[in-house]
């Protein structure tokens, strides 16, 4: 056989006393780097898919094209993919409690994820910018890559808990009426947890207070299933409405007047944040356009002239215009997200 063509690869693996010192270096970089980039690709495939298909699983369920056992187990244990097991590995290198932390993240975003997948994936994406970074020819850049790289996934998980909890809060007055009902029919607090189960079962709200009547069937306090709920969703409605349920259940009085008025409040809140949000887009549109202009100039004078721009990264005055203009980038979109930023 002819190993002619796999030269190349061999020259990689040399050791370093065989070739240039530079040469070896750029190479095991781009090793590493292609390596972190493959280990990304398939990380952001796992965080993609994994969650379609929890959910097409219990459409199909819940649409009969699967009974019995078969589709629940599949609806429970989604397929998590060949890559799952070493993203894990990686993960349990790190310190239990920043996994414990990406665990609580997870929880609270509703990811079927694992707090070590987080951690390894957040690791590799760092490592992917600082090569990427070393590439091209700056450490400097190189540590800023990384950190905008390490920290895209714990965004990624931010911005997911951010949807699902308005999706809550949209969903909430509707359950706390359909609760209000319930006990004006007669029915007791956990009974009311159940038809709101059993009624409101597709939707986010439904999963949630299904999930603590579940935890009070099988022997939990109403006050730590509560509690529970709460932890898993930080709504402040959510907290008001636990508040307002413990202590009726301490000093008395009408729980389905409590909720009707609290449903009402929060109908009106929704409503209100709907119209600022409304009359607030330009300003945020504005500030998210001057916040990225600069960032594409810099993009595009690096691709046209690289030479031109590269003093910025070179020069001791340049690393310092660079941090100036970093601090004013993160300065002004703070201010403009306080301006835009009404809460009610």
């Amino acid at each position: 056989m002819n190993f002619a063509g796999l030269a190349p690869l061999a020259g990689i693996f040399a050791p370093p006393g065989a070739q240039d010192p530079q040469g070896a270096l750029f190479r095991v970089v781009l090793a590493a780097a292609f390596g972190a980039a493959f280990c990304l690709v398939l990380g952001a495939e796992r965080l993609l898919l994994a969650r379609r298909r929890l959910l097409a699983a219990r459409l199909a369920r819940f649409a009969g094209q699967k009974r019995g056992g078969e589709g629940e187990k599949e609806a429970k244990a989604p397929d998590r993919g060949f890559f799952a097991p070493y993203l894990a590995a990686v993960g349990r290198l790190s310190p239990p409690k920043i996994r414990a932390a990406a665990d609580r993240l997870l929880e609270e975003a509703d990811l079927p994820l694992k707090g070590e997948e987080l951690v390894a994936a957040g690791a590799l994406a760092a490592l992917a910018g600082f090569a990427l970074g070393w590439l091209v020819g700056s450490r400097q850049a190189a540590v800023v890559l990384a950190l905008a790289a390490g920290a895209f996934p714990y965004l990624a998980v931010r911005a997911a808990i951010s949807r699902r909890l308005a999706r809550f809060n949209e969903q909430l007055a509707d359950a706390l009426m359909l609760m209000a009902n319930s006990l004006r029919a007669g029915f007791g607090f956990l009974q009311a947890l159940e038809v709101v189960q059993r009624e409101m079962s597709p939707s986010l709200v439904g999963r949630e207070f299904g999930r603590a009547f579940r935890e009070m069937s099988l022997g939990v306090t109403v006050e730590e299933a509560l509690q529970n709920l709460t932890r898993r969703v930080r709504s402040e409605d959510l907290s008001l409405v636990v508040t307002a349920v413990l202590i009726q259940r301490q000093v008395g009085g009408s729980l389905a007047e409590v909720l009707e008025k609290i449903a009402h409040t929060i109908r009106e809140r929704v409503r209100v944040q709907g119209e600022i949000r409304t009359l607030t887009a330009q300003g945020r549109i504005s500030g998210l356009i001057v916040g990225l202009l600069p960032l594409f100039l810099l993009a595009v004078m690096m691709a046209l002239n690289p030479g031109y721009t590269g003093v910025l990264f070179t020069h001791p005055l340049g690393r310092t215009m660079l941090v100036l203009a970093a601090l004013a980038e993160v300065t002004g979109w703070i201010l403009i997200k306080r301006i835009t930023g009404i809460r009610i």
